[in-house]
């Protein structure tokens, strides 16, 4: 079985003082207890203060982790400009408060091939097929399409 890949994008719009707590608390706690692999993504959504400089430096500070900077404000736009460019299967998002200490857990026994099912706080959006990456459309994760 193939271990698949989890991108856990969180957006952000100016928040300097948050950021790098919240994005190394989430790394913690995936490094000791997922089992998958992950890309943490920092989608600064047009930011006007240091966001974008701290993502750059928490990018460079660590390997799973990128930054993506967008001129334009939307959590919408940020999320489907970072999706497009990953090569991942699974997607989810997570707002910068990390909005529970239980961020992601192990994949669960009734999942498909053992993927990590959602738990609180994480929003599993969408599983990308083959033709789906290809053509650039994602399904959710039930295969019904997202809603625009």
């Amino acid at each position: 079985m193939t271990t698949p890949l989890v991108n856990l994008t969180v957006p952000v719009l100016n928040e300097e003082a948050q950021s790098a707590e919240s994005v190394g608390k989430l790394r913690t706690f995936l490094k000791n207890h997922a089992r998958f692999m992950r890309e943490i993504v920092i989608a600064d959504k047009g930011s006007t203060d240091r966001t974008a400089q701290i993502a750059g430096e928490l990018s460079g500070r660590w390997l799973e982790v990128r930054a993506a900077h967008l001129s334009l404000k939307g959590r919408r736009r940020a999320l489907k400009r970072v999706w497009r460019e990953s090569p991942a299967d699974i997607f989810s998002y997570m707002d910068v408060d990390l909005s529970t200490d239980r961020v992601a857990g192990s994949p669960r026994d009734d999942s498909p091939e053992g993927h990590p099912g959602p738990t609180p706080g994480l929003r599993v959006i969408a599983r990308k097929s083959e033709a789906a990456k290809a053509s650039g459309v994602f399904r959710r994760a039930g295969g019904q399409r997202p809603r625009h």
